[in-house]
């Protein structure tokens, strides 16, 4: 075998394929990120385990699905945080993988074959978020997954107008949005093409009202749990109306890294306009681009920019370029392997530096379940302390919710801490003086009276000595105290 020849073996898809697998591994093990979301959920897991009804008993904005997928996990394994952690990331990593597996079986079935596949999968990877969020506690994660499932088998429901293929997509769907809310941005889009296809083929509303029984059948079941445990009420108020005011009344930043994904959206929509100029142009590909221009416009009535938000787009634009390039020139290809590689390479170096975040997880090591911590800012969670307040994440939380709706009697977080005396109190200095409510559309007076009241007072750490590395550790309580 010449030198060219191995070198061409070297730089295959496949051969890219495979160290992408394992420095997926790698950054799993190694990269130490934590993300504030991932205590939080395996918190409200344990809170579910011990009796706690969500909303209602505890405060929380997100949908309770993914709360009781976790239950296991703090019922079966040992009472270690970064035992469960990790186990739960392991879940997350299997149902990443199986998310992938749809996207290159859309690719291959419906936009090309499995050069189209296997590059839209690679390219997919080459967006660093896609890596770091890969094995993430979120349940972004899991309503990814069902939407992606039932992506795919709409796309065979268009192929062969059976019912089976809907059914399928309708349940994948309405799984997704039981999941995570912000899953009906990206099936509202859905509904419209389904309409459109109803419009073009009337006799297939009969498929149409069989695949939406399920559906129909989950969301009369949520509605009845919440109804039954009485927490209707205050579940639209945490998790519609709270998520969207909450963003507005923080002092919210724009990622720097933003500019950085407009430019792949943007190779996304070259891609489009090339394909379109040389006639290759069909169903799915328009589909495909319709979908990630609602995805985009959906950042203007939730204007937020964090990275596992824009993954949709990701994939959405991975199809578009994949679909572009897989008839190119072989010199193309060449160009592309050698970027794919030096791309992966960045982004696993930024994963393990960047997103790294070891210190956390040593920190979170420190805290024995038996521990009583007060959170201030922190992304660190004692996720077995026994509930001390109906908001027991943090005071941005708790004064954004107390602005709004006023549900629960408040407590003094001074005075909280001087009697329960906690032994730790988890404290992150910059994201305190960054992330504090302020009002925009509203008076100052009126929000400086409610959020006043969740203002710790620093002569309290007299009494803790910290742990830490600047402005992010722990404060311990004195021996003595």
């Amino acid at each position: 075998m010449s030198i060219k020849e191995q070198i061409k073996k070297l730089i295959s898809y496949k051969t890219i394929a495979f160290y992408d697998a394992i420095a997926l591994i790698i950054a799993f093990i190694f990269s130490g990120v934590l993300l504030v979301d991932e205590l939080e959920h395996l918190h409200a897991a344990y809170f579910i385990n011990s009796g706690l009804i969500p909303f209602r008993d505890f405060f929380e904005h997100h949908h309770p699905l993914f709360w009781f997928l976790l239950v296991p996990f703090i019922e079966i394994l040992p009472q270690n945080a970064l035992i469960v952690l990790f186990s739960a990331r392991l879940l997350m990593t299997v149902i990443s993988t199986c998310t992938f597996y749809y996207i290159y079986k859309i690719a291959k079935h419906f936009l090309g074959g499995k050069l189209c596949a296997l590059l839209t999968v690679l390219i997919f990877l080459s967006f660093y978020p896609t890596i770091y969020m890969f094995s993430m506690v979120k349940p972004d994660t899991v309503m990814r997954f069902f939407f992606v499932c039932g992506l795919y088998y709409f796309f065979e429901y268009t192929q062969t107008l059976k019912g089976k293929p809907l059914v399928i997509s309708f349940t994948a769907f309405i799984l997704s949005f039981l999941f995570l809310q912000t899953a009906i941005f990206l099936i509202f889009p859905i509904i419209l093409i389904a309409l459109y296809i109803l419009s073009k083929n009337p006799k297939q509303i009969i498929n149409f009202i069989y695949a939406s029984i399920l559906p129909l059948l989950f969301i009369g079941m949520f509605i009845a749990y919440l109804y039954t445990t009485d927490s209707l009420k205050i579940y639209w108020q945490s998790c519609w109306i709270f998520n969207t005011k909450f963003f507005n009344l923080l002092d919210f930043r724009v990622p720097l890294m933003l500019p950085d994904f407009i430019i792949y959206i943007i190779f996304g929509y070259i891609a489009y306009g090339y394909v379109i100029y040389k006639g290759k142009v069909d169903f799915y590909v328009h589909t495909i681009a319709f979908l990630l221009s609602c995805s985009l416009i959906k950042n203007i009535f939730y204007p937020v920019y964090y990275p596992h938000y824009l993954l949709p787009c990701f994939f959405y634009t991975s199809f578009l370029i994949a679909y572009a390039l897989k008839n190119a020139h072989q010199t193309v290809h060449v160009y592309l392997k050698l970027s794919l590689i030096a791309i992966f390479s960045i982004n696993i170096a930024i994963t393990l530096s960047i997103y790294s975040n070891v210190l956390s997880l040593q920190h979170l090591s420190r805290i024995k379940p038996t521990d009583t911590c007060f959170n201030y800012y922190s992304k660190l969670q004692n996720i077995y302390q026994p509930k001390y307040s109906y908001y027991w994440y943090a005071p941005s939380i708790e004064s954004v919710d107390d602005y709004l709706f006023n549900h629960n009697p408040k407590y003094d977080i001074n005075e909280l801490i001087k009697t329960e005396k906690f032994k730790y109190i988890l404290f992150n200095r910059l994201a305190y003086q960054l992330t504090f409510p302020r009002p925009r559309n509203d008076t100052p007076e009126k929000f400086k009276s409610t959020y006043k009241k969740h203002i710790m007072d620093e002569k309290i750490l007299e009494d803790y000595d910290f742990v830490g590395v600047k402005n992010i550790g722990i404060y311990k309580l004195k021996s003595n105290r």
